[in-house]
C-alpha cells in the first residue's frame, strides 16, 4: 500500500518555491524537490 501525505503549503512558502522553480535557483536536486512540493500541494 502507498503512503500519502497531506501537504499544506502557505502563501509564502508556495511562493518561495515558484520563485525557486522559475529562476532555477540553487542545485537540479532543489529545484526537482521545489517541483514535487507544488505539485503534491497542487493535488
Amino acid at each position: 500500500m502507498q503512503k500519502q501525505y497531506i501537504l499544506r503549503l502557505s502563501d509564502t512558502e508556495r511562493r518561495e518555491l515558484l520563485e525557486v522553480v522559475r529562476k532555477f535557483k540553487g542545485t537540479n536536486e532543489k529545484v526537482r524537490r521545489a517541483q514535487i512540493l507544488l505539485d503534491v500541494n497542487s493535488g
